[in-house]
């Protein structure tokens, strides 16, 4: 049984600051653990982890 779409969402939120911050080798090692963890297929991926993060949305009172 693979993860559900919340979940994948939480991992790539955790690997993408750190693939920002990371050289050349090490983007490739996060790139290579994210596609193992999520079974996505390596270019989008990469793509995801180069999204910049959409901000979070709170409980907003509208008048």
């Amino acid at each position: 049984m693979g993860l559900s779409m919340k979940e994948k969402q939480k991992v790539i939120a955790g690997y993408r600051s750190r693939y920002h911050n990371a050289k050349r080798k090490e983007k490739a090692a996060i790139l290579n653990e994210v596609q193992f963890i999520t079974g996505y297929n390596r270019k989008y991926a990469l793509r995801i982890l180069n999204k910049p993060q959409a901000p979070q949305q709170g409980n907003r009172i509208i008048n």
